[in-house]
Formats: C-alpha cells, sequence, structure tokens
C-alpha cells in the first residue's frame, strides 16, 4: 500500500492548486514542441489516435499510472494530468457550453477571485491581456511580474 505524505483540505488544495497547473502548463509546452509534427499542425499524439482510437491515450496513462505506483515519479503524474486534458479537448468537451460536473456551480467558489487573490498574495500582478497569447511567441513566465500588485 501506497500511503499519503500529505493529507489535503480544501485550503491544502487551494495553496498547491496553481503551481500544480503551472507544473502542468509546463509539461503540456514541452510536449508540444517535443511532439510537433513536420508534416501536420497535429500533434504525434492526434495522429496516433487516428490510427489507434482515444483508447491509445487511455492505455498510455495506464502505463504511467503503473510506473507512479511502481517508481513514484512526480512527472508521472503530471503526464496522467496532459493526457487527461488532450482527451478532454479531443472528445470536443472544451466546445460544450455545458459541462458534466458532479458540482453545481453556485456551489463552489468564484476561480477568477481566487487567481487574483493567489497571485498577490505572492506579489504578482497581470500582464496586459495582448502578452498572454503564447501563439506570438510569449512563455508562460512572462506572463505576469514578481513584487508587483494586480491592478
Amino acid at each position: 500500500m501506497i500511503n499519503p505524505k500529505c493529507y489535503t483540505s480544501i485550503e491544502v488544495k487551494r495553496e498547491h492548486f496553481l503551481p500544480f497547473m503551472s507544473y502542468l502548463y509546463n509539461q503540456m509546452e514541452y510536449g508540444g514542441k517535443k511532439y510537433k509534427s513536420e508534416i501536420s499542425t497535429k500533434e504525434a499524439t492526434d495522429l496516433v489516435t487516428e490510427f489507434a482510437g482515444v483508447e491509445w491515450i487511455l492505455g498510455t496513462m495506464l502505463k504511467y499510472l503503473n510506473r507512479f505506483k511502481n517508481e513514484m515519479r512526480e512527472k508521472d503524474l503530471f503526464k496522467i494530468s496532459t493526457y487527461s486534458f488532450i482527451t478532454w479537448l479531443q472528445m470536443g468537451f472544451h466546445e460544450q457550453i455545458e459541462h458534466d460536473q458532479d458540482v453545481k456551480m453556485d456551489d463552489i467558489g468564484d476561480f477568477d477571485h481566487y487567481l487574483v487573490d493567489y497571485l498577490k498574495q505572492r506579489g504578482y500582478r497581470m500582464a496586459p491581456p495582448e502578452t498572454l497569447s503564447v501563439a506570438e511567441g510569449n512563455t508562460h513566465e512572462a506572463k505576469t511580474t514578481p513584487n508587483d500588485s494586480i491592478e
């Protein structure tokens, strides 16, 4: 049995959610560069799933789950989460207006407010919207500036 090293509460989850998401962002960006296709706008993951189906991604996630169990490597959890995101996109869920969640929207907090508070506590300010586009070549690190207040 794998015993946890930390127990969670909503406070612990809130404190570590955005750093976790930044690690996922880095994993996604790295994978996007690593698996870019020279012959298509699709990444290698898309090309493989066209051939083998989305079940291929699910099998890959199982591989990383097993490797995590055996090796306890943090990056395997990031890979599983990234493949979950890719599957969510490939299945077209991002295009839906309503999403299949186990919560009622009025039961949860305001994420935008949470994000702004989180960044304020760490001394960051949001960059102007026109600088946020990754397509324009900006990096994740360029999105916020330390030691400034949010305007």
